[in-house]
């Protein structure tokens, strides 16, 4: 039996296009090793991706019979999901064309069909689209009346998720059940700049977008720096392994205005995010392409610094929120610093209280669910005793943390026009 670490280690090798696992590391791993495996997978989305190694690999002998099964059923599904999501983006363009509307598809959808040799190993949850902000609205109401519909589940008002989200309640397909997103902006938290290729323009990101069997895409440049803001930024490498995939073969796989890149990660000061993903994706998929363009100042992160962010990658779903929140609160010297985010924790924004309830924003009558609130979100965050592999993970964090949020300056050279 080995431990939590070496365990996610022989993982992220199997996921690897550039790192093949040797049989008697494989051999090293116990029953308690395969389910705590199998368990990862299944909530990081990358259990067709496995079956799909141990066949390319012949690694199914050292494999238990359930979990071989367990991974075949996950490709199967998945390759039942993508049919359903083509039928979908294909009904979702008709509507949107016929109505005039602007729009782009983000990141898995475009992935899936045409980053990956076989789309069923890139698993989506949903189809993204990102629409005008003052479009979405009637965009929404257009949609309800084709064949989606509201997912009761995310009870957010219409227009408090306008407001306060990067995207409005979520829709299903009525006819193949599928799960979509519509987008008014790319990032969690908005950053306002008037630099040469401002991420959050969403005109500027539709201006570029590309066709691909007549459907609209995000840009492979947008699409690239989307990918790592949403990994690195919006959730602190937590939404899984498959990102460094999906960079590396985005890079293989289609052109890069290098330049515009450049200009809008320094913009948004998510230089550093870029280069520890970029790391990583040329760790375990050897894509260096990358290297020759970059013209800044900013050193390669630590070997630790890289482990942290590869290991955080495979952490547990059910402790996010905690690893997340921890690592900040420690990460604040002063007590001035950590006093503000306790508070910002303990009493929430009225609209995240409304989006919790399902009332209107402005309602005050969604205080009467703080109670409920408090109970679902701060027990489990303040008085849950974290076990070893929760802790560690938000020390990995904070050792990630510590590089992408390091103030020091980001230089270019003066043949980037930044």
């Amino acid at each position: 039996m080995i431990d939590d670490a070496a365990l996610k280690h022989v993982l992220l090798d199997l996921l690897s296009t550039a790192r093949p696992v040797a049989k008697t590391r494989i051999d090293l791993l116990s029953d308690a090793n395969w389910q705590a495996m199998a368990g990862i997978a299944k909530q990081h989305r990358i259990g067709p991706m496995l079956h799909h190694t141990i066949k390319a690999q012949n690694l199914g002998g050292s494999v238990p019979a359930d979990i071989r099964m367990q991974w075949a059923a996950a490709y199967r599904k998945s390759a039942f999901r993508y049919l359903s999501f083509c039928k979908t983006l294909v009904r979702l363009n008709a509507v949107l064309e016929k109505a005039n509307i602007p729009f782009a598809a983000l990141k898995g959808a475009w992935l899936s069909r045409y980053a990956y040799d076989d789309p069923v190993l890139r698993p989506m949850r949903d189809i993204d689209i990102i629409v005008e902000p003052s479009a979405a609205l009637s965009v929404y109401a257009l949609l309800e009346k084709n064949g989606f519909a509201r997912i009761e589940e995310y009870p957010m008002p219409l227009e408090g998720a306008l407001d306060y989200a990067k995207h409005l309640p979520a829709m299903r397909c009525d006819e193949t059940g599928a799960q979509i997103e519509l987008h008014t902006r790319l990032m969690s938290v908005p950053v306002k700049t008037t630099a040469k290729g401002n991420f959050e323009d969403v005109s500027a990101l539709l201006s570029r977008r590309k066709y691909r069997d007549e459907v609209p895409y995000l840009s492979p440049t947008d699409t690239l720096l989307h990918l790592i803001i949403h990994a690195a930024y919006d959730h602190q490498f937590n939404n899984g392994p498959l990102t460094f995939t999906d960079i590396a073969l985005l890079l293989e796989r289609s052109t890069i205005d290098w330049s515009l890149f450049w200009t809008m990660a320094k913009a948004g000061n998510w230089v550093r995010g870029c280069l520890i993903i970029f790391e990583l994706a040329a760790h375990y998929h050897h894509t260096d392409a990358w290297r020759e363009t970059y013209m800044g100042t900013v050193p390669a992160p630590s070997a630790v610094q890289l482990e942290s962010a590869a290991l955080l990658s495979l952490q547990d779903f059910d402790h996010r929120g905690v690893i997340g929140f921890k690592a900040e609160i420690a990460d604040n010297a002063a007590w001035l610093g950590k006093a503000k985010l306790l508070i910002s924790h303990i009493f929430p924004p009225l609209h995240s209280l409304a989006a919790f309830a399902g009332t209107p924003t402005a309602s005050y009558w969604s205080l009467l669910h703080y109670p409920r609130w408090a109970a679902a979100k701060m027990i489990r965050v303040f008085f849950k005793k974290d076990g070893d592999g929760v802790s560690q993970d938000i020390n990995r964090a904070r050792v990630v943390r510590t590089w992408l949020y390091d103030d020091g300056p980001i230089v270019f050279s003066a043949d980037l026009p930044v």
